[in-house]
């Protein structure tokens, strides 16, 4: 599987506006090479689907299909405990 060319997001916003449909961008993957440790896939590393950013509103079932578009079968989410309860 070769990565897709992404930017990267940042700078959290709890808004709880629904996004628009015709505004919804892409979910942006930042790809890794894990040939380092001596294996052949990458690690992608991205926003959270469904959470809100500055640049950006997501919508769960969009990002969900792009993923699962990669091939993608696994998530881990990393976020604090504040962020978790938002």
């Amino acid at each position: 599987m070769k990565p897709p060319s992404s930017k990267q997001t940042s700078e959290f916003d709890s808004s709880d506006e629904e996004p628009i449909e015709d505004e919804q961008t892409p979910i942006q993957i930042s790809w890794l090479p894990l040939s380092r440790v001596n294996c052949s896939q990458f690690l992608g590393l991205c926003a959270l689907p469904d959470c809100k950013f500055k640049d950006a509103r997501r919508n769960i079932q969009k990002d969900t299909e792009e993923l699962r578009s990669y091939g993608i079968q696994d998530i881990f989410v990393f976020c604090t405990i504040e962020q978790f309860l938002l």
